[in-house]
């Protein structure tokens, strides 16, 4: 319960729960052989049991899992604190905090009437903070506006994302491309996604055109 409440208010993750499971270590060696190897005859070495070679394949496989999943951001042509591509599950944790907001509007292909969509309608506070800074989460969220509005026969939309992201405190900066229509785009787990704007240097962002009269926002602290 404690390590429950320490992982919520710290938001420290499973950090809590393996520090918890390496007390093991700590054990004297009886309690060890009491729990696990309670079979094992007293005095009888620990290399007297056969190495077996689909054991070993099995940890190397699980070995090369461990390095490459990590490496995979190298595979994308971008910053990954800043695209989070290839960020889960890397040797990249606790190193930047965000702060965003992010705008959607839905263009109706036969009307051309325009809608500005209200995600707290569709998502809880956890899930606009995603949103408004994971790629991949965007995209579902996507998903789900295109069969929300084909229920209220409105199966040919555009649609079309503005917003901004600030890392470690920074200046925010473009981040959605305003002018790409998302709900025709496909994502890609080994490809960079071309709907993202590169990160810019804070002398070289300027208003933009993301501050219009149709958006209607939401922030991220």
């Amino acid at each position: 319960m404690k390590s429950r409440l320490y992982s919520a208010v710290f938001q420290e993750g499973i950090f809590p729960f393996m520090g918890i499971a390496t007390c093991i270590f700590f054990f004297p060696p009886e309690k060890i052989k009491n729990i696990f190897f309670k079979h094992r005859k007293s005095g009888e070495p620990l290399n007297s049991y056969p190495i077996r070679q689909g054991f070993v394949a099995l940890m190397l496989i699980w070995f090369a899992i461990q390095v490459v999943l990590p490496s995979r951001h190298w595979l994308f042509n971008s910053n990954v604190h800043w695209t989070e591509e290839g960020h889960r599950l890397s040797w990249c944790m606790m190193l930047r905090s965000k702060s965003a907001y992010v705008n959607f509007k839905v263009v109706d292909g036969k009307t051309g009437q325009e809608e500005a969509v209200i995600a707290g309608n569709y998502l809880t506070a956890k899930q606009k903070r995603a949103v408004a800074t994971k790629p991949d989460m965007c995209w579902q969220f996507l998903q789900i506006l295109k069969e929300e509005f084909a229920k209220k026969g409105q199966s040919n939309i555009a649609i079309f994302a503005g917003g901004e992201v600030g890392i470690n405190g920074k200046e925010q900066h473009p981040f959605y491309d305003p002018s790409v229509d998302l709900a025709q785009v496909e994502w890609h787990r080994f490809r960079k996604a071309e709907w993202l704007l590169p990160y810019k240097k804070e002398a070289d962002t300027g208003p933009g055109a993301l501050h219009q009269s149709w958006i209607l926002h939401f922030r991220v602290n």
